[in-house]
């Protein structure tokens, strides 16, 4: 069974990566998503696309399916 995208658990999942020691700003610069962005994922007010979410899983050395779904 799939398991539908939410965007309130995605932002969870990305505001645990950036933790208390980074800023917005320090994601955007390490990954090329703009500030603004980010932080409409994390508040769960945007779903990112594919493209985006590889961005930000190769800045934070984690899997895209981890960002995507809670699963390593």
């Amino acid at each position: 069974m799939e398991k539908a995208l939410n965007a309130e658990e995605i932002g969870r999942r990305l505001r645990e990566l950036r933790g208390v020691h980074r800023t917005l700003a320090d994601v955007s610069y390490g990954s090329g998503v703009s500030a603004q962005q980010v932080s409409q994922y994390e508040n769960g007010q945007r779903i990112p696309s594919a493209e985006t979410v590889a961005k930000l899983a190769a800045y934070y050395d984690t899997s895209i399916d981890y960002i995507f779904l809670g699963q390593n």
